[in-house]
């Protein structure tokens, strides 16, 4: 049963078109960016809050801030890096189904042929 729901999603997908995939595959890399951003920020606030010599107000918190706006900054800025290998992925994929689909449609057509033929 998980096969056949992964290549239910694979196919709707493929139906969708690659730009769709493309803006998944981009969000999905800025989201990463933002939560390691957010890690590191969130390390570097509790580090200063804990052992730091700064007051602990809000001062603590620029590291956060900084990580945030580091992560989505650098997001935005790589989410295009490996467009070329995910389009190259999701053509070998989807070139998989259309041939599975032209076979069936080449079944169907010569099933008729001989239906017609009797």
């Amino acid at each position: 049963m998980h096969k056949l729901k992964a290549e239910a999603l694979a196919r709707s997908q493929c139906e969708k078109g690659v730009a769709v995939y493309l803006a998944q595959q981009h969000g999905k890399h800025r989201n990463k960016s933002v939560a390691y951003g957010l890690l590191g920020g969130l390390a570097g606030s509790v580090i200063l809050m804990v052992w730091g010599q700064i007051p602990k107000g809000p001062m603590a918190f620029i590291p956060l801030v900084v990580g945030l706006v580091g992560g989505m900054a650098t997001g935005l800025a790589t989410q295009d890096n490996n467009d070329a290998a995910r389009e190259m992925t999701f053509q070998d994929v989807c070139s998989q189904y259309d041939e599975e689909d032209e076979l069936a449609e080449d079944d169907v057509e010569e099933d008729e042929e001989d239906g017609g033929s009797e």
